[in-house]
């Protein structure tokens, strides 16, 4: 058994499914997966220097039971025989539109490798074992860093900022310990993001954020995070 930075688990695929059979065995009335949001990302590192590749998914699951019933997900790809779960306690939960989403940007290969291609099946698992499953596909291999133009952020007119020239950046917001909150819309013309208003929309994180600058290289068909950037350190550019 394996573990990522992200605490999610990666297996033995016969040790899931035996897992899974198990479940099944005493399962009720399955979960359902109503929207999945799926990408892979390049990340930077400003902590260590490193840049790595991440696996993003996150959601739309509900449940007879309610969504506190919802237990495990479970990314598996089969050819490359991986497997990652990450339960309640772990992954990241945010809304938006009146829908819950939950999952996680933390998914990794070992050291940090290239995530290969393929087909990637999902399963969310309930209390009970019941389970809904889906898929998705996606183009891996080696990507050149040293190629790729990173967004970062700024503190600029009283506004956190995501600086370069990218089509819908956004701002990751986590609190000092690394918990997700939310993330927003920062290209021009989008609402200003100050640090008041984030101190009013979370009064229990006081003055303390970390940001993220996320942007989308269609290229390279990956997502770009850059960070973190600690709120108690940024200064007026």
């Amino acid at each position: 058994m394996k573990r990522t930075s992200s605490r999610a688990r990666v297996l033995l695929l016969p040790m899931l499914a035996a897992v899974l059979a198990l479940g099944a065995a005493c399962s009720g009335e399955p979960p359902e997966i109503l929207r999945t949001n799926t990408q892979r990302l390049l990340v930077r590192d400003l902590g260590s220097g490193q840049v790595s590749e991440k696996l993003s998914v996150f959601m739309v699951g509900t449940d007879e039971d309610g969504m506190e019933d919802l237990a495990t997900i479970y990314v598996i790809n089969d050819d490359a025989e991986l497997f990652w779960s990450v339960d309640s306690k772990t992954w990241s939960s945010s809304s938006a539109e009146g829908e819950t989403w939950i999952g996680t940007n933390g998914l990794a290969m070992p050291s940090g490798a290239a995530l290969p291609s393929g087909t990637y099946r999902i399963i969310l698992e309930d209390e009970g074992g019941g389970t809904a499953e889906t898929t998705f596909t996606m183009q891996g291999g080696s990507i050149e860093a040293s190629r790729v133009s990173f967004p970062s952020v700024t503190l600029r007119d009283g506004a956190v900022k995501v600086t370069g020239s990218y089509r819908n950046p956004e701002l990751w917001v986590y609190t000092a310990d690394g918990r997700y909150l939310t993330r927003l819309a920062a290209e021009p013309g989008a609402s200003p993001i100050t640090l008041p208003a984030l101190e009013t929309a979370y009064p229990e994180m006081g003055k303390t954020f970390m940001f993220w600058a996320y942007a989308r290289d269609d290229a390279r068909g990956v997502g770009l995070l850059s960070g973190p950037y600690p709120s108690a350190g940024m200064q007026e550019k």
